[in-house]
């Protein structure tokens, strides 16, 4: 349903058949009209079914509050295996409460933060969860407003992670020798 102009309306109506749908493995909405009230459907979906493994949200509109709700809903979800939220209007808040709940997720295996209003804030909740999360191999955060601070914590996250194996972080504010810190903290894991 990539394209299709769904709206925070169709998503509520989306999310609303996915709860008592068991079948459906992934759900596909990027590229639309998603916003935060869209978020918060979804976020409920994550919470109450256990079918869903891949849920595609890149290029929408979702914000600190959609986001919020999904990361809330990560905290239970234990099919998720795949997130998708590039392109959005996520800020330090929504990636805070996505990564709180990285912290204890052990099902997310990738997921993408890329192109989002991401700064230091919120960088450093999600390298606080890489310390303790077991199950994440790929990390994009391409394109956000992260600094060196944030990106020290993910550096620093990385170092003590054995299972994350990539980690996009180019077109960061953070100055060169944080994005080389990352590239070494990652060497020897590609799969």
């Amino acid at each position: 349903m990539g394209g299709c102009q769904v709206t925070d309306l169709g998503c509520k109506a989306i999310g609303d058949a996915l709860l008592a749908n068991t079948a459906l493995k992934e759900l596909w909405l990027f590229n639309n009209e998603i916003g935060d009230v869209g978020g918060e459907a979804l976020g409920d979906v994550l919470r109450k079914n256990a079918s869903l493994v891949t849920l595609c949200l890149n290029e929408n509109r979702v914000g600190d509050v959609g986001a919020k709700a999904i990361g809330e809903a990560l905290r239970s979800s234990t099919s998720l295996v795949e997130l998708g939220l590039g392109r959005n209007q996520i800020g330090d808040v929504g990636a805070a409460a996505i990564g709180e709940a990285l912290a204890s997720n052990s099902s997310v295996i990738a997921l993408s933060l890329n192109h989002n209003q991401i700064g230091d804030i919120g960088a450093a909740s999600v390298g606080d969860a890489l310390r303790s999360n077991v199950s994440l191999k790929i990390l994009r955060l391409r394109n956000n407003a992260i600094g060196d601070v944030g990106a020290e914590a993910v550096r620093t996250a990385i170092a003590r992670n054995t299972t994350l194996r990539t980690v996009n972080f180019e077109e960061n504010p953070a100055s060169p020798a944080f994005h080389a810190g990352i590239k070494a903290a990652l060497e020897g894991r590609r799969q």
